[in-house]
């Protein structure tokens, strides 16, 4: 699979996205979501972990079809507020339908090579060979 990034929001999609399972597992559709209740309202699902945070789509109310970012350890985050109140405050809106976020994505950007050399020149990260 190869990773595309959005630049403006700063998320790189290079994971897949969840599915539908018979058992319990980490990229389940339906216990992934359970697991994220504090991070989302039941108008959001989750469908992707990303670099940075969690792709959602909008399934009710205003909007339905419209994809968000939620991203991790915001500073805006504040401890106490309900999960209504970080919705509205930090969700980050990616695209009106999943057309629009798709279109945002820039596929195999160059950039990502160049950071990866970096880091591994820097001695912050190996670089691993892959097969396939």
């Amino acid at each position: 699979m190869d990773a595309a990034l959005d630049a403006e929001l700063g998320l790189l999609v290079d994971q897949p996205f969840f599915t539908v399972r018979d058992e319990a597992a980490v990229n389940d559709l339906v216990y992934v979501n359970k697991c994220l209740r504090d991070h989302f309202t039941k108008d959001y699902l989750g469908v992707a972990f990303v670099q940075g945070g969690i792709l959602a789509v909008k399934v009710r109310g205003q909007d339905v079809g419209s994809v968000w970012f939620c991203p991790y350890d915001d500073a805006r985050d504040q401890d106490g507020w309900s999960v209504q109140e970080r919705v509205e405050r930090l969700l980050l809106p990616c695209g009106a339908d999943f057309d629009a976020f798709l279109q945002r994505l820039a596929g195999n950007p160059p950039e990502l090579e160049t950071v990866a050399n970096l880091m591994v020149d820097g001695g912050f990260a190996r670089a691993v060979p892959v097969e396939g």
